[in-house]
Formats: C-alpha cells, sequence, structure tokens
C-alpha cells in the first residue's frame, strides 16, 4: 500500500475513533443525600400565558422547599403584576419584586443572583418543568467540579433532542444521575452554584440585552478548571426566542461577533462538540423504545433533497411515512444544510446519523 494512503487511512480512522470516544464520555454521579434546596429564579417582562404554565408545571413538579422568586421587569401589561401579586397571597414560597422601570433581562438576572442565599436555578419564563427535574439536576451538581447543569430539552440548542424523540421523554428517567461535560450552558434553564455566583460575580453586560451571555460565562467558569454538564435525566420544555420579538436575528447576530472576539476558539469547539455530541445516543435509546414499525435506513451524500438520490429518498419517505420508520445516514465529514433540510426534517419525522 502507498505510504501516502496508509498514512491517510491511519490518521482517518484515529479520528473516527476520537469521535467515538467523544460520544461516549457520558458519565454517573451516584448519590442518597437528600436534594438540596434551591432558589428558582424567574425573570418576567410580559408574557403572561407563558408565565402561568411555567408557574403551574413548577407547582406540580417541584417541592415547595424550593423557593420560588420571580422579578417583574416592570411589565406593560397590568395584567402581569396583578396576577403575581395573588399568586404570592396564595404560595408561601412564591415571592416576587416588581422593578419600578424596566432595567433589561441581563441586569434584572443580576440583579436577583445579588439576592440568593443559596445554589439557584435561572429558569425562563416559557419554560414548563417535568417529574424530577430539580432532583435531576442536584444529582449531577453534587459532583463537586460541576459549576452549571442543564436539562435536556425540545428547544436549546445543542441539548435538544430531535421531534422523533419527543414522545418518549419520560422514559428518560432511566438515565438517572448520568450526565456529559458541554461547552456551554444554556440559558433556558441552568443550575448554577452559589459559590460559583460568589467568584465569577453576574452575568457580563456587554451583551446586553441577552444572548450569549450564558456562553461567555461558561467559558470563564470552564477557564478557571470548573465543568458545565448536562444532566441527561432532567427534560424542560422551551418555548423560546419571545423575549426580544422581531430584535432577535439582530441582537443574536451582534452579539455572537463580540463571543468570537473574545472567545475565538469557541465556535469551532461547539462546531466538533455539534459533530460528535452524546444527545445522539440518547435519541437512539429513546427511538428504539417507538419501533411498531420496521425501520427503513437511507444512506445519501448529503441533505440538500433538490435533486437526484436526495429527491429520491424524500419522495419514498414520503409514500412510506405511515408504513415505517426512517433513519437517514450520511457521511460523518457531509456539510449539512441544517436550516433549510431541518424543516423537511420535522415534517417528515425523520431521524438523521452522520
Amino acid at each position: 500500500m502507498n505510504k501516502n494512503i496508509s498514512n491517510k487511512f491511519q490518521n482517518e480512522l484515529n479520528e473516527y475513533i476520537q469521535k467515538i470516544e467523544h460520544q461516549s464520555k457520558i458519565n454517573l454521579v451516584s448519590s442518597n443525600k437528600e436534594c438540596k434546596t434551591y432558589e428558582i429564579i424567574i425573570t418576567v417582562f410580559n408574557g403572561l400565558h407563558s408565565l402561568k404554565i411555567c408557574i403551574e408545571s413548577l407547582l406540580n413538579y417541584t417541592n415547595t422547599k424550593h423557593t420560588i422568586h420571580i422579578y417583574n421587569d416592570n411589565s406593560t401589561d397590568n395584567q402581569v403584576s396583578l396576577w403575581l401579586d395573588k399568586l404570592v397571597k396564595r404560595y408561601a414560597h412564591i415571592y416576587v419584586y416588581h422593578h419600578k422601570e424596566n432595567i433589561g433581562y441581563l441586569q434584572n438576572v443580576n440583579f436577583a443572583l445579588t439576592k440568593i442565599n443559596n445554589d439557584c436555578i435561572i429558569l425562563n419564563s416559557d419554560t414548563i418543568v417535568t417529574l424530577n427535574w430539580l432532583q435531576e439536576l442536584d444529582l449531577v451538581a453534587s459532583n463537586e467540579n460541576i459549576a452549571i447543569v442543564c436539562p435536556l430539552s425540545n428547544n436549546a440548542t445543542i441539548l435538544s433532542l430531535s421531534e422523533a424523540s419527543l414522545s418518549n421523554v419520560e422514559c428518560l428517567g432511566q438515565f438517572k444521575g448520568q450526565w456529559y461535560p458541554i461547552p456551554t450552558a444554556v440559558g433556558s434553564c441552568m443550575l448554577i452554584k452559589k459559590k460559583i455566583v460568589e467568584e465569577f460575580g453576574g452575568f457580563d453586560l456587554i451583551y446586553n440585552p441577552g444572548y450569549g451571555e450564558e456562553c461567555d460565562y461558561s467559558l470563564r467558569v470552564r477557564n478557571k478548571g470548573y465543568s458545565i454538564a448536562c444532566a441527561i435525566a432532567a427534560f424542560v420544555y422551551h418555548d423560546g426566542s419571545k423575549s426580544f420579538l422581531n430584535k432577535a436575528h439582530v441582537i443574536k447576530k451582534f452579539n455572537s461577533k463580540l463571543l468570537s472576539l473574545r472567545w475565538p476558539n469557541y465556535e469551532k469547539e461547539v462546531k466538533y462538540f455539534s459533530e460528535n455530541n452524546p444527545i445522539r445516543q440518547i435519541e437512539e435509546v429513546l427511538f428504539k423504545m417507538d419501533l411498531e414499525k420496521e425501520t427503513i435506513l437511507h444512506v445519501i451524500h448529503g441533505l440538500d433533497f433538490r435533486g437526484g438520490v436526495e429527491l429520491f429518498t424524500k419522495e419514498v419517505i414520503e409514500k412510506l411515512s405511515n408504513c415505517f420508520n426512517h433513519v437517514i445516514l450520511i457521511p460523518s465529514h457531509s456539510e449539512l444544510n441544517w436550516k433549510y433540510s431541518k424543516i423537511i426534517l420535522d415534517e417528515l419525522n425523520v431521524r438523521v446519523i452522520n
């Protein structure tokens, strides 16, 4: 065999082995300790409908020993204040702070962090918690080196389960105490230890009004040797991106540039993580629990679905969608046009492996 070909093959083999090892980095925490007491921080600006759903889920799935602290950022919808005041009178473990003027999301969160007496959870007002969510976050947080813990979700960037897996999220309990390291926390739900807040303070207001602040915070924390973790058995639904409405895209774009300037290797690291995300193993387990139908494996070279084999595959899946489960396998080196293809894949309820 030609020496150059041999070396190339060896390099590709080593890269593949490294990828498999990365995907297998799932750790286990075993502890019989009682769940600690947490302070749940929710910042609010309007969005009463989502807030009501969020609070209802907390009341259903969270022990009342954990206090809920709601910081109303001078909502322009007067119904928010009225409803919150009624809520406080009804539940002794819920506290509300009304700001007299709007200070913005980041300053509101930072203000809340100055008030904590325990480890805390920052929770978006457009989330829905599920059974054992907090117990699982707490279990993983018992690892002293872990600074921040996040749950899996339906809408949380690198922690988002595929559409095809969501029908079986109640089965995540089998991953009790299991976690894996992630490059950054995801802001919709974050358990942050009090000692970390004391050491690092709040979020950098350069990212005001929001987006990217949790990534910057995670990198600062990791720079000091701490880990950021995903608790596999914890799941929190997230509606997403309603805080800044039409400004969301512009803010994200601008803050992403700020993040890249401060942390030049961040995008590359997240890209590598995304290509080797352990979440795929979890989706595989959840997917196999719902196999009443047989599965067809489609092996193609891309996901544009604009011609040739890809278009034919799409047509086959559409015709047989009610008869079979469908999995698409593409080469790991392929450039994925997720922005275009995800819409199609979600509509067809198809899993992709690469």
